[in-house]
């Protein structure tokens, strides 16, 4: 079991790094490039007010449903902190 979690959280590790490299190396350059603070904030919160509550949740369980459920729990806590700091980047006032 222990090898297996290993396993897992290696995978992971891997998956997020990569998503994360891509995001911080080409999409973020894009946004500070392309857009202002104000459209990047009405972009961001069309897309969260066009997606509805049911669906953003069955989308979060998608995700995971891929995953087993010891990286479930996993993904729900070291990922939301991770997340969080992401988010503090990205509207932090000095972009």
């Amino acid at each position: 079991m222990r090898d297996q979690l290993a396993d897992l959280l290696l995978e992971l590790g891997a998956n997020l790094r990569a998503h994360l490299e891509t995001e911080e190396n080409e999409l973020l350059p894009l946004i500070e490039q392309h857009l202002t603070r104000f459209e990047y904030d009405r972009l961001t919160a069309h897309g969260r007010e066009s997606l509805p509550r049911e669906q953003a949740a069955m989308i979060v369980q998608m995700f995971l449903e891929g995953y087993a459920p010891v990286m479930q729990l996993l993904i729900r806590t070291v990922g939301a902190r991770q997340y969080r700091r992401h988010v503090r980047r990205l509207r932090a006032p000095n972009r």
